[in-house]
């Protein structure tokens, strides 16, 4: 592993978020203006409240065309608040999650910091037989544009590396899917697999069996 800047982190976690995005067909034109993102969600019922705790701190490794950089997330309480910021980013990236995972967005397939890409409010609701359906629209003054759709689906549960895990696959109108596992117990990411791309749980309070 390198030593990297904040400032290089935040670029290639940005690139990275771009990546995503593309492939989930989030298109972005320079012709617009001041664009809003807007969700449209299904219903969703959740079966376990957020299981982060005070003080807890979970590394992921991305990697991006054979690139890898270490990032760290770190959890803080408050009043009526659990906080989520990057270790490496101090400044503007904390997040609030309510004890259903959401936050001021009130949204369950995004938080406000794009970034912190270790937790999703859906995360909470997942079970053998979970599915689940969102739709992007870009908003332009009082103008909903649509951009596309997004499907969660559960296919399997299974052991990943000494953690039982749902394995959710992530599909759009365009392009492959994207498949993550999330621990059953603390509803966090262990990994995720896209077309360019690999996020991978390293370190943390969970231990797996290959750490």
């Amino acid at each position: 592993m390198h030593d990297i800047s904040s400032k290089t982190i935040v670029t290639v976690t940005i690139a990275i978020l771009v990546v995503i995005m593309i492939a989930s067909n989030y298109l972005y034109s320079s012709e617009f203006q001041n664009p809003k993102i807007v969700f449209k969600e299904e219903p969703i019922h959740k079966n376990k409240e957020l299981q982060l705790k005070n003080g807890e701190q979970y590394q992921y490794t991305y990697v991006v065309n054979s690139t890898e950089v270490n990032i760290t997330y770190i959890v803080t309480k408050s009043t009526n608040c659990t906080n989520i910021r990057l270790k490496e980013v101090v400044e503007d990236s904390d997040i609030c999650l309510d004890k259903w995972g959401v936050d001021q967005s009130g949204y369950n397939a995004t938080l406000l910091n794009p970034t912190v890409l270790m937790f999703r409010p859906w995360m909470l609701a997942l079970d053998n037989n979970w599915k689940w359906n969102t739709s992007t629209y870009m908003m332009l003054g009082n103008e909903l544009n649509y951009l596309g759709s997004t499907r969660y689906r559960v296919v399997r549960t299974e052991e990943y590396n000494g953690r039982e895990s749902f394995v959710v696959e992530i599909s759009t109108n365009v392009g492959m899917p994207e498949y993550q596992w999330v621990d059953v117990e603390k509803r966090i990411l262990l990994r995720t697999i896209g077309p360019t791309y690999e996020i991978l749980f390293v370190n943390g309070p969970i231990k797996l069996q290959n750490n």
